[in-house]
């Protein structure tokens, strides 16, 4: 290709990239989709200089369905050599970038048939360095597309081949592949391997966030909550996140821990989530974050509010588990013979939590330090309702229900009903001491 329609196509392109990423209330009140029309002539423009795809020819439309369809078999490591391979690889690029275009203005259809084209020109070089990246995108946005039309098993299988492609695409190559954009820029500007694997890795990110979106819609909430997990963990890892978004996506799935009285993992997502929604408005903006996110006190607010009615969920489902584990006498009328028993029991609990903490702790060094002081304070407060209510330190519970436990109910905009009695004198200390503790007998919140 001649050296100066390629320097006309790679303006346009830039051009058109720089179009697309005006926000729609930049562009007037009654074109809102200015920009994007702008950016779509300029991706024609250059598609008509790039001239037609090698071998070119009329083919029937692609059923959709069989796109990600794991028929396809493992790729193979094959790179796009050659001029035809070259300007096939050119080609699937602005195929993306007018597929997204025309779902960005609410054209599904045309959408999904320019992404379709993407993946064909991209099929035969997929596991390759240079089209991986861009071959997992157009899947992903796909299995969007395809979710949105609430055709969710064909979500499914776009979003499963692309996480396929990529744990192929690691075991077997590994290098940080190309960016999509980097096709259009001259050596010298190419992205650095960092920034690369930076990149790349998002993508994947957002993948595993599709996928989570796709199983808890098929009421698959053991792999979705995996799922949502990872990417959590992930965002984090990668320092891509909104720390508003984050929180309360934390907080939710903190839910799905305690309807299974998993409540390491639930009070370790509801500490992550106090920590990460503590950052709103002192960490540097980034592309992944938001300068706006605590600019709107009632939506700052409102997403205090609901972390605030995670914790108390947590608490009022720890504290009737806890009564049911008090009416458990282990089978024994020995009074020694309890407390050893349950003494074993505790251990045999410890040791099992401290290894399901390993896979869903979130954040590394200074962060995990904050979240584990979180976690800690409220385990420390909590203890008597997980454990029995011997050994506990007096006023522990009272304490927990007038500091912690009240903060977060009137966050909640609630009001908190308790009775406390003293314990019956089964619940004695066996040896006849006069009991130190209280029993909660009641305990609700009210609508202030």
């Amino acid at each position: 290709m001649a050296s100066a329609p390629w320097a006309e196509i790679r303006e346009k392109f830039q051009a058109a990239l720089a179009l697309s990423r005006v926000e729609l209330h930049k562009n007037p009140e009654k074109e809102p989709y200015r920009s994007k029309y702008g950016a779509r002539a300029l991706l024609e423009e250059v598609k008509a200089l790039l001239g037609p795809a090698p071998d070119d020819e009329e083919e029937p439309a692609e059923d959709a369905r069989g796109a990600g369809d794991p028929a396809l078999g493992p790729a193979e490591a094959r790179e796009a050599e050659g001029p035809g391979a070259q300007r096939a690889l050119w080609l699937a690029v602005i195929e993306f970038h007018l597929g997204v275009n025309h779902i960005d203005t609410e054209e599904l259809s045309a959408g999904e048939e320019h992404l379709v084209k993407c993946l064909r020109l991209l099929r035969p070089f997929r596991l390759s360095q240079g089209c991986v990246s861009l071959y997992i995108q157009a899947q992903n946005n796909l299995g969007i597309l395809w979710s949105e039309r609430e055709e969710i098993e064909t979500a499914q299988a776009y979003l499963e081949s692309s996480e396929a492609l990529y744990d192929q695409y690691m075991k077997e190559i590994g290098s940080p592949p190309l960016d999509p954009a980097e096709h259009f820029l001259p050596e010298e500007e190419k992205l650095n391997e960092q920034e690369r694997s930076k990149r790349f890795e998002k993508v994947y990110t957002h993948n595993l966030y599709y996928l989570a979106q796709v199983y808890q819609h098929m009421e698959m909430f053991e792999k979705a909550a995996h799922y949502c997990h990872s990417t959590l963990k992930r965002q984090l890892e990668h320092n891509a996140y909104h720390p508003m978004e984050w929180a309360i996506n934390a907080a939710t799935l903190s839910q799905f821990y305690i309807n299974k009285l998993c409540f390491m993992e639930a009070r370790h997502c509801l500490s992550a989530a106090n920590v990460i929604f503590g950052q709103i408005g002192k960490i540097p903006a980034t592309e992944d974050t938001s300068e706006a996110e605590g600019d709107v006190p009632e939506l700052y607010h409102q997403r205090k509010g609901e972390i605030a009615r995670c914790w108390i969920k947590y608490c009022l489902t720890l504290m009737q588990n806890a009564q049911l584990a008090m009416q458990d006498n282990i089978g024994e009328l020995d009074l020694d013979k309890q407390s050893e028993l349950r003494a074993l029991r505790k251990k045999e609990l410890d040791e099992e939590e401290s290894m399901r903490k390993k896979a869903v702790q979130f954040g590394t060094g200074e962060l995990c330090d904050a979240i584990s002081a979180v976690e800690e304070k409220r385990s420390a407060c909590l203890c008597l309702l997980s454990t029995g209510i011997k050994d506990v330190p007096p006023g522990t519970l009272l304490d927990f229900l007038r500091q912690d436990l009240a903060c977060y109910v009137a966050q909640a905009d609630l009001r908190l009903g308790v009775i406390l009695l003293p314990l019956l004198p089964k619940c004695w200390d066996h040896k006849g001491a006069p009991p130190h503790y209280a029993q909660l007998t009641f305990f609700s919140f009210l609508q202030q």
